[in-house]
């Protein structure tokens, strides 16, 4: 009887749930929230480039500057010769330890005229149209120094010396130089000296160069 009945309800039970509606089911929940934005990841940025500055091109000297050295070598005025090649080749060889001129080298050419003043144009005209100078110091006598000078001042190369003449520099020539004073710069404080201490007679012994004419 116990198990008849055990059976009975089984089949009820089932026949219950056979007939019950399916479950209905129950949508996901709707996020309403508005989506997060996703940055992409920021790349360094690369620092920027440092553009220099164009490097001058160093200076190319294509030959040597060249200087003459006219005077006297040999002959009586052969000492102020050995003087003005000693006084130029120190400034020279200085200038040249510190670059030259723009890169460029000094060469120094020498020539003699004997302190005569027509050797001294034949020389003067030969180094004007042969030795392509820069300069001349030329030279070391007065009277070969206006000699040359019509001729460097018409080549328009520039002329230095020691001579003493004033009419070296009274010529109005733009191209001569001299690089000591004038001869009366010497002779008037002698003069003046002299005089004032009540000398009134004079000997003068000269020659008739124009160095020896400047200083008579």
């Amino acid at each position: 009887m116990t198990r008849k009945l055990f059976l009975a309800l089984l089949v009820v039970a089932l026949a219950v749930s056979a007939c019950a509606p399916a479950a209905t089911p129950v949508p996901a929940p709707v996020n309403t929230e508005p989506p997060t934005k996703v940055e992409a990841p920021v790349e360094p940025t690369a620092a920027p480039a440092v553009v220099e500055a164009p490097t001058a091109a160093p200076v190319t000297c294509e030959k040597p500057l060249n200087l003459a050295i006219i005077g006297a070598m040999t002959g009586t005025s052969a000492s102020l010769g050995e003087w003005m090649v000693r006084g130029v080749t120190l400034a020279v060889e200085e200038k040249n330890a510190a670059g030259g001129i723009k890169g460029c080298p000094i060469n120094i050419k020498v020539f003699d005229d004997t302190g005569d003043p027509t050797t001294s144009v034949s020389v003067a005209q030969k180094v004007i149209a042969e030795e392509d100078v820069i300069a001349a110091w030329a030279t070391t006598n007065s009277s070969c120094v206006l000699a040359d000078l019509p001729l460097f001042q018409e080549a328009k190369i520039p002329q230095f010396t020691f001579g003493t003449n004033v009419a070296i520099t009274a010529q109005g020539s733009p191209y001569i130089f001299r690089s000591c004073p004038a001869g009366p710069a010497f002779e008037k404080p002698i003069i003046e000296y002299l005089t004032g201490q009540g000398l009134t007679k004079f000997a003068i012994i000269g020659d008739n160069t124009a160095y020896g004419k400047g200083e008579a």
